[in-house]
């Protein structure tokens, strides 16, 4: 599988848009610059390689999703 198909398929699964995106990464950093949704377009076509740390969050976040999903004590309509 490569990036991009697996970039697009977790956004589909986190229910992002290439903005959500956009503004969710321009709060992670530090040199209050901002992310573009250009950027995210981008790397969706392919047309420019994606920060490993991106893919990371990404990951981890789908992840977490997962987890909330399965486990009955997180997931929905859980009394935390």
């Amino acid at each position: 599988m490569l990036i991009t198909d697996q970039l697009k398929q977790s956004m589909k699964y986190l229910g992002i848009t290439g903005v959500d995106m956009a503004r969710k990464l321009s709060t992670f950093r530090s040199d209050d610059r901002k992310r573009a949704p250009e950027t995210i377009s981008r790397w969706i076509s392919g047309k420019a390689s994606i920060d490993a740390g991106v893919m990371a969050w990404i990951d981890q976040s789908v992840r977490i999703k997962a987890y909330m999903k399965w486990t009955p004590e997180f997931g929905p309509g859980a009394k935390l």
